[in-house]
């Protein structure tokens, strides 16, 4: 039976997507869950920077930030945000919008979903160097945006914003990353209805 989507419910604080009062696993919680991320270098500096600066983005995407709110440490790379958009002309869509899929029993937030040179494309913003499991995590936004608003994008990036105020994009080829997600996530599936849990 469907659930009504007033019923789909994210909470901010502890990073919980709910559905009907059931918690739905997020994409990047899947990919750690199955070993795809490595996170034991992440600390808490490092994620609020990390948050601060998807936040001045989405402001920026919609016209609504307030320079001045920004934290010195961010500038850069809300700088090098408003380059990329400048520069490549992205409109913006949907941003820090969080969805899920009631088929694949599963939630994410996407950073952007917008257009650009006339093609419907994910952005996901990074503060670091590409890593492999960013185009997995891509996927899964694709399968997402798909399924909860019908935006069947055709270019996944991620875009590398750095200390320097400069950017980096790199596009990811979006079959292989969609059906490379969804078989990690058909597996972390399995694990779950077979009672194998991460820790052994």
């Amino acid at each position: 039976m469907s659930v009504p989507a007033a019923e789909f419910t994210f909470d901010a604080e502890t990073h919980t997507y709910r559905l009907g009062g059931l918690e739905l696993p997020s994409v990047t919680q899947v990919l750690r869950e199955m070993g795809f991320v490595d996170d034991r270098y992440f600390n808490a500096n490092a994620r609020a920077l990390g948050v601060h600066v998807h936040q001045c983005c989405a402001l920026l995407a919609s016209k609504s930030l307030d320079w001045s709110s920004v934290h010195s440490d961010a500038l850069p790379r809300v700088k090098a945000f408003e380059k990329f958009v400048l520069e490549t002309g992205f409109q913006v869509h949907q941003a820090e919008t969080p969805m899920y899929s009631e088929r694949l029993g599963l939630a994410g937030t996407a950073d952007l979903i917008g257009t650009m040179s006339g093609c419907l494309c994910i952005l996901d913003e990074k503060s670091g160097a590409a890593q492999a499991h960013h185009a997995l995590q891509l996927g899964g936004y694709h399968s997402l945006a798909a399924d909860f608003g019908g935006l069947y994008a055709t270019r996944l990036y991620g875009l590398y914003l750095q200390p320097n105020g400069r950017y980096k994009m790199q596009e990811y080829k979006l079959t292989d990353s969609v059906f490379a997600f969804n078989t990690i996530l058909n597996a972390h599936k399995l694990r779950s209805t077979y009672g194998v849990t991460h820790e052994q």
